[in-house]
């Protein structure tokens, strides 16, 4: 009876087994993930197709994609990829021993060679056209370019029949994050509506130069918009519309890091594309093409030429992106926070007296995600791409840095805001530029505090200041006007010891700081003054013999030049 009961509990149990087993295995809509996550599940016959997986990954994985035996290869710490072998449309499950996967399968339709080789060279000349190299170097760049194309072309044509139809099949399949590069996303910077349509590649030499340029425009130009068109095939144009708005600095430049943040991110995709390319046809880092034609067979081949006539295709937008990546890294836009580092804090009564702020811009570094959104979403953009980039420097050269520059600039007076001020017998009279006029009302000593608010190009500073303001000595009115000035020689005295009379000259002193020196012969030299509230003194600059500094309180004390000594009498 034991035994019995021992055996009908066997077959049960192995029966229940065999059936969740069964169940595993056949039923088609049961899908385990675990740890992976598929990038897209909808794909394209000879589409390659990334997994991203949080644990850790052998070099390869054997797999089924339905009734095909496939490969998946390690790209990255996280990232498995294999390509879609050729089967029908339809819902094929992908199965291996960390997941199985449910993919919806669309045949690439097939191209005809002819057909094909007039596509590619037709989009691939258009955009060499648009370089318009106009120095050597730019030139040697455009041939290079030709040289490695026609290196490309070589390796397809000795290729088979078959051979070219599974590249054109594996071009076709994935050309589209490619062109999303080369076509959708990628914008030059602004250009004024002189310029030529085609831009010129700019050098890291003349990227201070380019951007002053645009800089003008975007202050003096109504066609803020880019106009740059690329011809894709015969019927198609794309015409890429900078749509940044002009108001200022920050709102422009901020749209465009946007701008060429989407384009590194398209960018670093056709990179890494391309690198799963290579990887699946069994290189692990980038070699030419020649020879690669001489290590690789069949499939693989296939594989490998197609990822060449793609990214050969995007190199002239590679340029054109990394033109516009120099310019914008030369750029000082960026208000900094150095402004209020040493500001003036006395303030003599009723006296213009400049704040000592020192405004500046200087361009973005790595430090800057705060700055906007586009400034964080361009930063982690080129991290993103950097890695892709440095893998392949043999053909995009150099990835252009962050160049920590600083430009000064000015403040107009409705830059800056003076409000709350602490004290209520000190009274705020306005400014001109960053000149500001404090009055105390006591007549006496005063000491305040005060909020100011510096607005520029979009940029805003606030900070709370301290101030005294003091009793004005002496007005500095009373100087402008016409001086004589005596002249008498020191070095060859009157015979009691007195100052030798020489000659007699005019100052004149104007508002705003200029000054005129009139000769007694009549010649004339125009130079400025200076004037210092806090000793009531003035100096000028008009003689080239001697700089005087002349005391308000006693101008017609002698000031030595040397031999020469000068009294200065107001008229």
């Amino acid at each position: 009876m034991k035994r019995l009961t021992l055996l009908i509990f066997l077959l049960l149990t192995g029966a229940l087994s065999n059936s969740c087993k069964d169940k595993y295995d056949q039923d088609p809509d049961n899908e385990y993930l675990g740890n992976v996550l598929p990038e897209k599940t909808n794909v394209k016959t000879y589409e390659i197709v990334n997994l991203i997986v949080h644990e850790n990954l052998a070099d390869k994985y054997q797999a089924t994609f339905g009734s095909s035996s496939i490969e998946l290869i390690k790209t990255s710490d996280t990232t498995l990829t294999f390509y879609v072998p050729n089967i029908s449309n339809g819902s094929v499950l992908l199965k291996f021993e960390l997941a199985t996967i449910r993919y919806n399968v669309t045949e690439t339709a097939e191209i005809k060679v002819d057909q094909f080789i007039t596509d590619i060279t037709y989009n691939f000349d258009t955009q060499i056209e648009s370089l318009n190299p106009s120095t050597t170097d730019e030139a040697e760049e455009v041939n290079r370019l030709r040289k490695d194309r026609q290196e490309v072309i070589q390796l397809f044509n000795s290729l088979t029949d078959d051979e070219k139809r599974q590249t054109i099949l594996f071009y076709e399949a994935n050309k589209e994050v490619f062109q999303s590069f080369a076509t959708t996303r990628f914008t030059a910077l602004a250009r004024p509506a002189h310029r030529p349509l085609t831009p010129r590649i700019i050098q890291a030499s003349d990227a201070n130069q380019h951007m002053q340029e645009l800089n003008n425009v975007f202050h003096s130009s109504n066609d803020y918009t880019n106009d740059l068109q690329i011809k894709l095939k015969t019927t198609t144009v794309m015409s890429s519309r900078s749509n940044c708005p002009k108001t200022n600095f920050k709102s422009y430049y901020g749209c465009t890091a946007e701008t060429l943040g989407h384009a590194a991110v398209d960018l670093k995709n056709a990179s890494k594309e391309f690198l799963g390319m290579l990887a699946l046809a069994g290189i692990s880092a980038y070699l030419a093409p020649a020879s690669f034609g001489l290590s690789a067979i069949g499939t693989t081949l296939a594989l490998g030429t197609a990822g060449y006539l793609l990214l050969t295709e995007i190199r002239p937008a590679a340029i054109h992106f990394k033109n516009a990546l120099i310019s914008f890294l030369h750029a000082n836009w960026i208000f900094t926070k150095s402004l209020f580092i040493v500001t003036a804090e006395i303030f003599h009564d009723q006296i213009s007296t400049s704040l000592n702020l020192k405004p500046s811009f200087r361009s973005i570094t790595t430090n800057d995600s705060d700055i906007n959104a586009g400034s964080g979403y361009f930063i982690n953009a080129m991290n993103s791409l950097s890695e892709y980039w440095n893998k392949l420097k043999t053909l995009f050269g150099d990835l252009p840095t962050y160049k920590n520059t600083e430009t000064p600039t000015t403040l107009a007076t409705n830059e800056i805001k003076i409000s709350n001020i602490s004290n209520a017998n000190v009274q705020y009279l306005g400014n001109t530029g960053q000149s500001v006029k404090f009055k105390s009302l006591s007549g006496n000593e005063e000491n305040f505090s005060y909020n100011i608010t510096v607005s520029k190009e979009g940029f805003v500073e606030e900070k709370t200041l301290t101030g005294k303001v003091v009793p004005k000595r002496c007005d500095p009115n009373s100087i402008i006007g016409t001086w004589k000035v005596e002249l008498y020689n020191t070095c060859y005295p009157n015979p009691d010891g007195t100052p030798a009379y020489s000659n007699t000259n005019t100052l004149i002193l104007l508002e705003g700081g200029q000054s005129i020196w009139r000769y007694y012969d009549g010649s004339e030299y125009r130079g400025s003054y200076t004037y210092n509230p806090s000793n009531c003194t003035f100096s000028y600059n008009n003689v080239s013999w001697c700089s005087p500094t002349v005391s308000t309180e006693n101008p017609s004390s002698l000031y030595s030049c040397g031999c020469l000594s000068m009294k200065h009498i107001k008229q």
